[in-house]
């Protein structure tokens, strides 16, 4: 309804008057191209970006003294009419817009007045309903504003495409009647006929009782000009017009050899799963899913040869790089380059740069390949200068998180853990850049041990293929292929070619489901540099709307969490379940980002497949619980506390003081239930015994590789790969077209409304990665302070 009541208030029009302006005959449901204002506003709902239009009419004698200019931008359009033939000094204009309703439907409406004053003006609507890509119904009604001056025409028709986006046969009905508005009694037809039998060839044919209409159009890249005449009963022309017009988007043009060019893409930045937000104050940082789309288009676009993907400060964990690193293989599969450029080059990125069939870097940057370095970090030191005392629990052994703040040292199962892990992807990268750089692997180590290296010696060495300065990316291209064959990403896609077929935008039939950040009670949100969480009430939600939503056929879960509160895990797991097993069931396909363990692993368990990136960090089925005392610290500050309690473990979760023994008896009660719903979840879900779970859980963490072997994940693979199994597993066909519904849905988002301007403040970015970690660490501890336990990874892996 707010839709409505805006566009009500934009002033628009649509009415044409044969006898005092160009008549273009263009079809009622065939119009959402730059005759829409003229023949139905509703076209405009189509976005054809920039379009302008010039007309002169003209008779059997010369060009008469009759103009028409149209504009349009967007969802909106301006019109200029003007007759100065037979001493008549006549002009009309005309205002309007159209939007979509919904996926079928779009409405229009218009507005248009004149400098007589006396002639048939006012305000129209228009509708464009089109169920199909072959069949399009259109409707106006015009000066419904004003019934009692002129009564409202109205023209209804239909126009239909047997041989697809060439073709277009369209039949108008026109309804007037200025007497006593008895439609009925005096309807008009109209036929028409257009086509294009070559590319930028445009023929169109219309017939009705008093003229036979023919015209000839002739496009180019970005304009197209032509003619249309019309012919009374004796053969003669009655009159004609011609007009010239250009264009946002590129046409079929009959002159037209495009080149084939490379894309320059920069990848800046962090990489993300989902923008929470939209709006001018909203963080858009480029996700997973836009860099796999955007490479997709680049890859079916037969004018694109390749892609210089430019790496500019790119941060991204190990198993987003692996899907990068994915994607680009992809391309490269469908025979085009790839050629990285960057002034700087980590571990990490050159991972993604070894993809690319050339690397080009600057020539004062330097190749910092100098392996990977996992960190932990203990602060029980520091807490007891302070008198703090973290008095913690977990359940099983491999349940570390608590070490950070007893020990101050790894145990033997957390360093056991993290040597696999190091083990892993050290062997993965190893054999990931001596395969693509052709580099035996003895002599990869040495290269890593002998880093970092300098522009000229990683050429020397064969890590990159040439050094030179950004501004020479043009010259290189220049010498090696065709002039001008570099083109800039954000130039590249203003350049959209013109879409022939009707807009009919499929029903969404898959869900992703975003599930990022710690996982809370509540909603979504950015806490103070926690960054994001993860609201149970957001995600159950966004699960139960795509469960209930009948398009839907199957859900894809895109998790990237470390876990957090248990309880909420339980109302997420709920949801999960309730798919997969419940009455409305649903396919349900996890895909796991960097992080999906502990309670970000709990939430997957109950899904029908699991796909991992080797990479990824998941398991950590355990528990822990507890607090941290700061009755020493404030007995150095000369702080006191006294407490009057009523019940024996009143003040159980107080700082002030430690545990009792009753209490941490119950702490540990209450902990180990909690594990064992743990345990049973997973078994439930993976289709295990309680000790086959029992014996890969013990809060240990495993890469996404591992996961596999100890059949806690299904498959290696990232989000595109979940999505092409979904595609499969719930019956839709390659060539069918569907939408994708992204949830969770979010709203505008206001100034200093979100934590993305406190945690991207330069303050806090100046901090050493440690102390970033130890300010972390502590809102996370007050952020949890009333939980009875967590299911929460053990820690932070600091991979360098």
């Amino acid at each position: 309804m707010k839709l409505i009541a805006i566009m009500s208030i934009i002033f628009c029009m649509i009415s044409v008057s044969f006898s005092q302006t160009i008549d273009f005959q263009n079809p009622v449901a065939n119009s959402d191209n730059v005759f829409s204002l003229l023949s139905n506003p509703a076209g405009l709902g189509t976005n054809r970006g920039f379009q302008m239009m010039y007309a002169n009419g003209y008779d059997e004698n010369d060009f008469t003294k009759i103009y028409t200019f149209v504009f349009n931008a967007e969802h909106f359009g301006f019109a200029y009419q003007q007759n100065k033939e037979g001493g008549i000094d006549f002009s009309r204009y005309s205002l309007g817009t159209g939007w979509k309703l919904n996926r079928l439907l779009k409405m229009g409406f218009s507005y248009s007045w004149n400098s007589m004053g006396n002639l048939a003006d006012g305000l129209s609507m228009g509708l464009l309903f089109r169920p199909l890509k072959s069949i399009s119904l259109g409707f106006t009604g015009n000066f419904l504003n004003d019934p009692k001056k002129n009564n409202p025409d109205y023209q209804a028709g239909i126009s239909f495409r047997p041989f697809g986006n060439r073709t277009t046969i369209s039949a108008d009905a026109f309804f007037s009647d200025e007497i006593n508005s008895d439609y009925f009694k005096n309807v008009e037809w109209r036929l028409n006929l257009e086509t294009e039998p070559l590319d930028g060839v445009l023929l169109k044919g219309t017939y009705d009782e008093d003229y036979i209409g023919i015209g000839l159009g002739l496009a180019f890249k970005f304009g197209l000009m032509g003619s249309f005449n019309s012919f009374n009963s004796d053969n003669n022309l009655e009159r004609g017009s011609a007009y010239i017009q250009t264009s946002s988007q590129y046409f079929r043009s009959f002159a037209d050899v495009p080149k084939p060019r490379n894309v320059h893409f920069v990848l800046r930045g962090s990489v993300i799963e989902q923008n929470r937000g939209w709006g001018i104050f909203a963080s858009r940082k480029l996700t997973i899913y836009q860099f796999g789309k955007i490479i997709e288009k680049l890859q079916n676009d037969e004018n694109v040869s390749g892609i210089v993907l430019e790496i500019d400060g790119l941060s991204a964990g190990y198993a987003k790089i692996q899907e990068l690193t994915g994607i680009l293989y992809n391309f490269k599969g469908s025979g085009k380059e790839v050629i990285v450029y960057a002034e700087y080059l980590n571990t990490r990125q050159y991972l993604l740069a070894a993809e690319a069939n050339k690397i080009f870097l600057h020539p004062a940057g330097h190749l910092n390949l100098t392996g990977i370095q996992f960190t932990s970090m203990f602060v029980k030191g520091t807490l007891d200068k302070l008198g703090i005392v973290a008095e913690l629990e977990h359940i099983k052994e491999y349940k570390t998180a608590s070490d950070m703040f007893t020990r101050d040292s790894m145990s033997h199962y957390q360093r056991e853990v993290i040597n696999s892990f190091a083990d892993q992807f050290y062997a993965d990268i190893l054999d990931e850049i001596s395969l693509k750089r052709n580099i035996n692997k003895d002599s990869l180590k040495v290269l890593i041990n002998n880093a970092p290296y300098l522009a000229e010696e990683a050429k020397d060495l064969g890590l990159i293929d040439e050094y030179f300065y950004r501004d020479e990316l043009k010259s290189y291209f220049d010498e090696n292929e065709n002039s001008n064959n570099l083109i800039s990403y954000s130039s590249y896609n203003l350049l959209k070619p013109y879409e022939y077929d009707w807009e009919v935008k499929p029903n969404e039939k898959i869900a992703i489901v975003f599930a990022t950040g710690m996982i809370m009670s509540g909603e979504n949100s950015n806490e103070f540099y926690i960054g994001q969480t993860m609201g149970d009430n957001t995600i159950a939600g966004a699960i139960k709307t795509a469960r209930e939503n009948s398009n839907i056929k199957a859900i894809i879960l895109r998790i990237d969490s470390g876990g957090g509160v248990a309880f909420a895990s339980e109302v997420i797991w709920r949801e999960v379940a309730l798919t997969t097993s419940g009455e409305n069931k649903k396919l349900v396909i996890v895909s796991m980002s960097d992080v999906a363990a502990s309670g970000g692993y709990f939430i997957a368990s109950p899904a029908d497949e699991i796909f991992a990136n080797p990479a990824t960090t998941t398991g950590s089925i355990g528990i822990y619980s507890g607090k941290v005392n700061l009755k020493g610290l404030f007995e150095k500050l000369g702080i006191k506390f006294q407490h009057i309690k009523r019940g024996e473990n009143a003040g159980m979760n107080s700082y002030t003081r430690g545990y009792t023994e009753k209490e941490r008896e119950r702490m540990i009660h209450t902990m180990e239930s909690g594990y064992d719903r743990f345990v049973s979840r997973v078994a439930e879900g993976r289709d295990m015994t309680i000790e086959e779970v029992n014996e890969i859980g013990r809060g240990r963490i495993w890469t996404g590789k591992q996961g596999v072997e100890k059949g806690i994940v299904d498959k290696l693979g990232g989000l595109f790969d979940a999505i092409e199994a979904a595609e499969q597993k719930a019956g839709i066909q390659e060539d069918e077209e569907y939408s994708i519904l992204m949830l969770p849905k979010y709203g505008f988002v206001w100034p200093l409304g979100s934590s993305d301007f406190v945690m991207d403040s330069k303050i806090l970015a100046q901090l050493p990665e440690e102390m970033q970690q130890l300010i972390y660490y502590g809102y996370k501890f007050k952020s949890f302070e009333n939980e009875p336990y967590l299911y929460l990874m053990p820690y932070d892996l600091i991979i360098e």
